[in-house]
Protein backbone atom coordinates (compact mmCIF):
# COMPACT_ATOMS: atom_id res chain seq x y z
CA UNK A 1 0.00 0.00 0.00
CA UNK A 2 1.13 3.53 -0.94
CA UNK A 3 1.79 5.66 2.16
CA UNK A 4 1.08 9.08 -0.47
CA UNK A 5 -2.00 10.04 -2.09
CA UNK A 6 -1.52 9.75 -5.93
CA UNK A 7 -3.21 13.20 -6.16
CA UNK A 8 -1.05 15.33 -8.13
CA UNK A 9 -3.37 18.62 -8.88
CA UNK A 10 -2.08 20.04 -5.57
CA UNK A 11 0.98 23.02 -5.31
CA UNK A 12 2.24 20.81 -2.49
CA UNK A 13 2.65 18.24 -4.60
CA UNK A 14 4.21 19.51 -7.55
CA UNK A 15 6.52 16.91 -8.71
CA UNK A 16 4.31 14.19 -7.49
CA UNK A 17 5.26 12.54 -3.94
CA UNK A 18 8.99 12.99 -4.61
CA UNK A 19 12.21 11.17 -4.13
CA UNK A 20 11.74 8.28 -1.41
CA UNK A 21 7.93 7.86 -1.83
CA UNK A 22 7.38 5.39 0.69
CA UNK A 23 5.13 1.67 0.50
CA UNK A 24 4.07 -0.85 2.82
CA UNK A 25 4.08 -4.26 1.92
CA UNK A 26 4.90 -7.50 2.87
CA UNK A 27 6.39 -8.19 -0.57
CA UNK A 28 9.62 -9.83 -1.49
CA UNK A 29 9.86 -8.05 -4.49
CA UNK A 30 7.83 -4.84 -5.36
CA UNK A 31 7.45 -3.10 -9.12
CA UNK A 32 6.38 0.65 -9.67
CA UNK A 33 4.32 1.59 -13.01
CA UNK A 34 4.15 4.89 -14.06
CA UNK A 35 1.51 5.53 -16.74
CA UNK A 36 2.48 2.30 -18.01
CA UNK A 37 6.49 2.37 -18.01
CA UNK A 38 8.54 1.06 -15.98
CA UNK A 39 9.70 3.26 -12.78
CA UNK A 40 11.84 0.63 -11.08
CA UNK A 41 11.60 -1.94 -8.06
CA UNK A 42 10.96 -0.66 -5.07
CA UNK A 43 13.31 -0.92 -2.08
CA UNK A 44 14.17 -1.67 1.24
CA UNK A 45 14.34 1.16 4.01
CA UNK A 46 17.75 0.39 5.12
CA UNK A 47 17.58 2.65 8.39
CA UNK A 48 17.57 -0.42 10.55
CA UNK A 49 17.53 2.38 13.85
CA UNK A 50 13.90 3.08 12.28
CA UNK A 51 12.20 -0.10 10.98
CA UNK A 52 14.45 -2.51 12.05
CA UNK A 53 12.38 -4.22 14.09
CA UNK A 54 9.50 -4.93 11.18
CA UNK A 55 9.44 -8.20 9.87
CA UNK A 56 8.18 -6.24 6.76
CA UNK A 57 10.00 -2.75 7.01
CA UNK A 58 9.28 -0.56 4.18
CA UNK A 59 10.07 -0.07 1.03
CA UNK A 60 11.19 3.14 -1.06
CA UNK A 61 10.64 4.55 -4.81
CA UNK A 62 11.48 7.56 -6.55
CA UNK A 63 8.00 9.26 -7.94
CA UNK A 64 9.10 12.46 -8.99
CA UNK A 65 6.81 12.98 -12.59
CA UNK A 66 5.40 15.49 -14.57
CA UNK A 67 1.86 16.24 -12.67
CA UNK A 68 0.45 17.32 -16.45
CA UNK A 69 0.47 13.76 -17.93
CA UNK A 70 -2.27 12.68 -15.38
CA UNK A 71 -0.47 9.17 -14.89
CA UNK A 72 -2.15 6.32 -13.60
CA UNK A 73 0.35 4.33 -10.70
CA UNK A 74 0.20 0.86 -10.90
CA UNK A 75 2.20 -1.62 -8.54
CA UNK A 76 2.63 -5.03 -8.58
CA UNK A 77 4.15 -6.98 -5.26
CA UNK A 78 5.91 -10.42 -5.80
CA UNK A 79 6.60 -13.51 -3.66
CA UNK A 80 8.39 -16.07 -4.94
CA UNK A 81 8.65 -14.59 -8.22
CA UNK A 82 4.40 -14.56 -8.19
CA UNK A 83 2.53 -12.03 -8.64
CA UNK A 84 0.30 -11.46 -5.69
CA UNK A 85 -1.00 -8.06 -5.34
CA UNK A 86 -1.88 -4.85 -7.55
CA UNK A 87 -2.86 -1.44 -6.60
CA UNK A 88 -3.50 1.02 -9.34
CA UNK A 89 -4.03 4.75 -8.58
CA UNK A 90 -5.32 7.21 -11.10
CA UNK A 91 -4.29 10.85 -10.74
CA UNK A 92 -6.76 12.19 -13.52
CA UNK A 93 -9.86 13.82 -11.31
CA UNK A 94 -11.87 12.73 -14.39
CA UNK A 95 -12.68 9.95 -13.00
CA UNK A 96 -13.42 10.72 -9.71
CA UNK A 97 -16.69 10.15 -8.01
CA UNK A 98 -18.25 9.82 -4.58
CA UNK A 99 -18.23 6.27 -2.16
CA UNK A 100 -20.73 5.61 0.36
CA UNK A 101 -20.45 3.27 3.28
CA UNK A 102 -22.60 2.25 6.12
CA UNK A 103 -20.79 0.26 9.01
CA UNK A 104 -23.72 -2.35 8.95
CA UNK A 105 -25.48 -3.91 5.90
CA UNK A 106 -28.53 -4.44 8.22
CA UNK A 107 -29.91 -2.85 11.07
CA UNK A 108 -32.58 -3.68 13.53
CA UNK A 109 -35.95 -1.91 11.58
CA UNK A 110 -38.01 -0.86 15.03
CA UNK A 111 -36.56 2.44 15.19
CA UNK A 112 -33.77 1.07 18.23
CA UNK A 113 -31.02 0.67 15.80
CA UNK A 114 -28.53 2.82 14.41
CA UNK A 115 -25.58 2.73 11.66
CA UNK A 116 -22.22 5.24 10.79
CA UNK A 117 -22.59 6.36 7.09
CA UNK A 118 -19.33 7.58 5.44
CA UNK A 119 -18.57 9.17 2.08
CA UNK A 120 -15.31 9.85 0.41
CA UNK A 121 -14.29 11.15 -2.39
CA UNK A 122 -12.60 8.20 -4.59
CA UNK A 123 -10.36 7.86 -7.79
CA UNK A 124 -11.48 5.87 -10.78
CA UNK A 125 -10.23 2.55 -8.64
CA UNK A 126 -11.48 3.53 -5.37
CA UNK A 127 -8.74 5.24 -3.95
CA UNK A 128 -9.15 8.04 -1.19
CA UNK A 129 -8.67 12.03 -2.67
CA UNK A 130 -7.17 13.99 -0.05
CA UNK A 131 -8.34 17.28 -1.82
CA UNK A 132 -11.95 17.62 -2.76
CA UNK A 133 -14.21 20.89 -2.71
CA UNK A 134 -18.04 21.38 -2.61
CA UNK A 135 -20.86 20.53 -0.40
CA UNK A 136 -22.71 17.25 -0.55
CA UNK A 137 -26.41 16.98 0.27
CA UNK A 138 -28.07 13.44 1.92
CA UNK A 139 -31.68 12.35 1.74
CA UNK A 140 -33.07 9.24 2.59
CA UNK A 141 -35.61 7.97 1.38
CA UNK A 142 -37.74 5.09 2.66
CA UNK A 143 -38.36 3.95 6.14
CA UNK A 144 -35.22 5.37 8.06
CA UNK A 145 -33.94 9.14 9.58
CA UNK A 146 -30.73 10.99 9.52
CA UNK A 147 -29.87 11.96 13.22
CA UNK A 148 -27.49 14.45 12.40
CA UNK A 149 -27.69 17.37 9.66
CA UNK A 150 -27.54 16.26 6.14
CA UNK A 151 -25.12 18.70 4.42
CA UNK A 152 -21.02 18.24 4.80
CA UNK A 153 -18.33 20.05 3.68
CA UNK A 154 -15.85 17.88 1.74
CA UNK A 155 -13.13 19.80 1.91
CA UNK A 156 -12.61 20.02 5.28
CA UNK A 157 -11.75 16.60 6.26
CA UNK A 158 -9.96 14.96 3.60
CA UNK A 159 -12.00 14.03 0.75
CA UNK A 160 -14.72 12.60 3.20
CA UNK A 161 -17.50 12.88 5.61
CA UNK A 162 -20.12 11.59 7.24
CA UNK A 163 -24.31 12.29 8.00
CA UNK A 164 -24.46 14.76 10.71
CA UNK A 165 -23.78 12.80 13.74
CA UNK A 166 -23.08 10.35 11.36
CA UNK A 167 -25.83 7.77 12.42
CA UNK A 168 -28.62 6.67 10.12
CA UNK A 169 -31.62 5.24 12.32
CA UNK A 170 -34.29 2.78 10.79
CA UNK A 171 -37.66 3.15 11.29
CA UNK A 172 -40.25 0.88 11.23
CA UNK A 173 -40.62 -1.52 8.54
CA UNK A 174 -43.63 -0.69 6.33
Amino acid sequence: MPVFFWDLAEADSPDGPGPDAMLASNCEQVEVFIGGDHAGPARPVLAAELYGHLTYPPKLVDLVINRDDHPDLRIEGYVDGRQVAVVQMSSDPAGDRLAMTADDAQIVGDGSDATRVVFRAVDAYGNQRRYVSGEVRLQVTGPGESSGTTRSRSASTAGSGRSGSGHCQAGPAR
